[in-house]
């Protein structure tokens, strides 16, 4: 394996970057074209252990033959048709969800029961929405069974996505002075200094 980080990157694709992107991410100098279960490979042929496994992504491995097969498959059939149809092994997907967080386990994750409990999923296409939509759920829950609450407690130094809401939700000042949100849009509340939490502002009652 290579520990060689100098860039190995052509010229070209470094300017067009530069040019056609927005640079919300600084760039590490490589350039990545291809994998295999833990090991990536740029595109001057030098290999590297991701360690990483992309941000906010499942990380199945690259090139995972049993992922491969599925997508394929997929594509063979139909892609996207919107949320308006059923489809085909969305609600088995669901299904196999609410029945993980339903397991009970082990000391060593060895499934031993079920709380029986029935679990109903959003799916989305990010973590921000996905972090969006658990604000609107906690928020109405707290609207209906408790009285009005609509506090939300968020850790210090956390990030929760590029959205107002989430970036609001954010535990770090300079997200907040760069976007122009303030933490009092989400009605954030200060938690006890016990917890290491991070408020957003106050929003009404926790």
């Amino acid at each position: 394996m290579s520990t060689d980080i100098r860039s190995t990157v052509p010229s070209s694709v470094i300017e067009d970057d530069q040019t056609y992107l927005m640079h919300t991410y600084g760039r590490l100098p490589v350039e990545f074209v291809s994998g295999r279960g833990a090991i990536l490979v740029d595109s001057a042929g030098n290999e590297y252990v991701d360690c990483l496994g992309g941000i906010g992504a499942a990380s199945l491995g690259h090139a995972n033959h049993s992922v491969v097969a599925a997508l394929k498959a997929q594509v063979d059939k139909v892609w996207q048709v919107g949320n308006y149809f059923y489809v085909e092994n969305r609600n088995e997907l669901a299904r196999d969800v609410s029945e993980l967080l339903s397991a009970l386990c082990d000391e060593d994750g060895h499934m031993m029961g079920s709380t029986g409990t029935t679990w109903r999923t959003f799916f989305c296409n990010s973590g921000a929405e996905a972090n969006e939509g658990a604000i609107k759920v906690a928020r109405r829950w707290g609207e209906v069974k408790l009285g009005g609450a609509s506090g939300i407690v968020t850790a210090r130094q956390s990030f929760h996505g590029r959205t107002l809401a989430t970036l609001a939700a954010t535990g770090q000042d300079r997200f907040h002075a760069e976007s122009r949100v303030t933490r009092g849009e989400l009605l954030l509340r200060q938690p006890p200094e016990p917890l290491l939490a991070r408020s957003c502002g106050p929003l009404g009652r926790a």
